[in-house]
């Protein structure tokens, strides 16, 4: 079963807004980056009506309850990666020629630019390589998300990001490497980057959601298919009030009145 409700319908009942006190998505709002929170907010306005995606979603939220993880880092890791990630692409010549202007200020006027380029390059090294080895830890190999997560894994195994990771970022990094990771790092892999970047956007979703209906004991609905006019739920109730009352339910066909 499927079904839509109007904007009033949604306010009376205190599902949207993040802000509102005591709503459902405030509730659930415990992501850690900023696009997981555009993410959520979008999935709040715009719910799903099919009964096969309804499904879909269901099952991975289901499976992270299950897992009980977190990611690898903060969000305000993220988001330091994420805006150098996506700071745009360039040639491996403006890209070296950028990171020697850097330096030569560094040296010149004490400009505190090349470490910050040298910061952000080793950053998002350590976090990718936080993130590998936490989707290498998934049960399943990702479960209902193994495809992303499979082409996540694809792209973190790149020869020249395996051999950048493997060369260890204790020490300073030369000039001449430092050069290389950032043109890999914003242009060569540019894309599959940016999917994986997404990637980790959706899963800040799935495991806050899961983690909310884990610790509250919420279970999962199954959708049926629209024609199927059935809903039958035991001991509904408003995740968001306190002490509240449940109330089981039950609609088909012949049944689908209620006051």
């Amino acid at each position: 079963m499927s079904a839509f409700a109007d904007p009033q319908t949604l306010s009376d009942l205190n599902i949207p807004g993040r802000h509102r006190n005591k709503s459902i998505a405030r509730l659930f709002d415990t992501v850690l980056t900023d696009g997981g929170q555009r993410l959520m907010e979008s999935m709040f306005q715009n719910p799903l009506t099919d009964a096969d995606a309804i499904n879909q979603r269901s099952d991975i939220f289901r499976y992270f309850a299950a897992q009980s993880v977190a990611l690898p880092f903060s969000g305000e890791e993220f988001e330091r990666v994420e805006s150098y990630l996506t700071s745009g692409g360039r040639n491996l010549l403006t890209a070296g020629f950028g990171a020697v202007s850097k330096r030569i200020a560094q040296i010149a006027v004490n400009s505190p630019d090349y470490v910050q380029l040298e910061r952000a390059v080793r950053e998002s090294l350590e976090l990718l390589a936080r993130f590998e080895a936490f989707i290498g830890e998934l049960a399943d190999r990702g479960g209902p998300c193994a495809e992303p997560i499979e082409q996540a894994r694809r792209t973190l195994a790149h020869p020249a990001l395996a051999a950048l990771q493997g060369q260890g970022l204790e020490a300073d990094l030369p000039l001449m490497t430092l050069i290389r990771y950032d043109h890999l790092l914003r242009t060569r892999l540019r894309e599959p980057l940016a999917q994986l970047l997404e990637l980790i956007i959706q899963l800040d979703v799935y495991i806050a959601v899961a983690a909310v209906g884990r610790e509250s004991g919420f279970s999962y609905a199954r959708a049926l298919p629209k024609g199927s006019n059935t809903l039958s739920v035991i001991n509904l109730r408003h995740p968001t009030l306190d002490h509240a009352v449940g109330n089981s339910l039950s609609f088909d066909a012949d049944t689908n009145a209620l006051f």
